[in-house]
Parts: structure tokens; sequence; C-alpha cells
């Protein structure tokens, strides 16, 4: 992959940016959330996700987004309703995604890949790092 050039990044007014490192110019950009959000790329850099203050989490194939599609491959509409999730993180061979909240009863979801199916279980108080 050419991931090792590349560079996600997210600014306050929710874009999402991909730069190419050797030629430092932006290969693409969407808006995949409504504020600075956490960003994260599974090791294999094959995909990336983005959650949101208002409780989604959008997920992306960044081989199509390298090409030019600006469009998610899921929305997650993850935990409960309005609740913000804080992070976002692929396990090592990026087939879950694990979505954690601070708040709330229901503080982390898992969803499989690459059927993006999402769990009926919610787990209390976990906090990944």
């Amino acid at each position: 992959t050419d991931c090792g050039n590349q560079l996600l990044s997210t600014d306050g007014s929710g874009h999402v940016y991909l730069w190419d490192l050797r030629t430092r110019r932006c290969v693409n950009k969407t808006i995949a959330c409504l504020d600075n959000a956490p960003l994260c790329t599974s090791l294999d850099c094959s995909l990336f996700a983005v959650a949101s203050s208002d409780g989604f989490v959008n997920m992306y194939d960044r081989s199509e987004f390298v090409s030019g599609s600006s469009e998610p491959v899921k929305v997650i509409d993850g935990l409960t309703s309005c609740t913000s999730v804080e992070q976002v993180k692929f396990n090592n061979d990026a087939q879950l995604l694990a979505m954690i909240s601070r708040g709330g009863a229901h503080a982390l979801r898992l969803v499989h890949l690459p059927s993006c199916s999402v769990s009926s279980e919610t787990w209390p108080g976990t906090d990944l790092k």
C-alpha cells in the first residue's frame, strides 16, 4: 500500500483530508463529521473511520478515497442517539471496529467487518487506549 506516503487529517469544520506527503498536496477531501472528530485507520491502511459528536461513524475505503470518491462505505449510527463517539479503533486484522463513548450506559459497541453489521450488545464504561 501507499499509506506510508499519505496522511489523513481532520479540521474543526468537519472535513477529512488525504494528503500526498511526496507532493505535499491534498489528494481528496470530504465532509465526514460535524466537528473535529476522532479518526482511525486500519493497520493495513485499507479502511479508515471518522466519528462525530452526534453519535455517527463514517467508514471509508482508502483506495476509493484516493481515487476521488467521497462517499463512505458505511454510515454507522452506533451508540445511542446524540451520544458523542469519542474514539474509534480497528483491531489488528481490521475485522472489528470499536466505537467508544465515555458517557452513558452504552459506552462501547463493535462493528464486524466486512459485513459492517453492528453488534446488538453494548458494554458499559470501557475505555480503549
